[in-house]
């Protein structure tokens, strides 16, 4: 699973990367495993089996399932 949100050539080096155990995205129906993410700023920028780029500060979290974006897991989005 790899999944570029924004970068390619001449992409800049991103701010951090976050080494996740497990991901669930709320798009795959099954949580990828063994994933970094890029952030750069408030952006994530990449998602994938990739290797995070030299110099850039990792936080591993081998051991936890990382949901990016998820902010209140018990929000009801939408009542009309």
């Amino acid at each position: 699973m790899r999944t570029s949100l924004q970068g390619g050539a001449g992409a800049e080096r991103p701010g951090y990367a976050v080494r996740a155990g497990r991901l669930i995205d709320g798009v795959n129906s099954r949580p990828a495993s063994n994933v970094v993410i890029l952030i750069d700023g408030a952006r994530i920028t990449d998602v994938g089996d990739i290797q995070p780029p030299v110099g850039v500060r990792v936080i591993d979290l081998s051991a936890y399932t990382v949901m990016p974006g998820l902010i209140d897991a018990h929000t009801h989005v939408c009542f009309a």
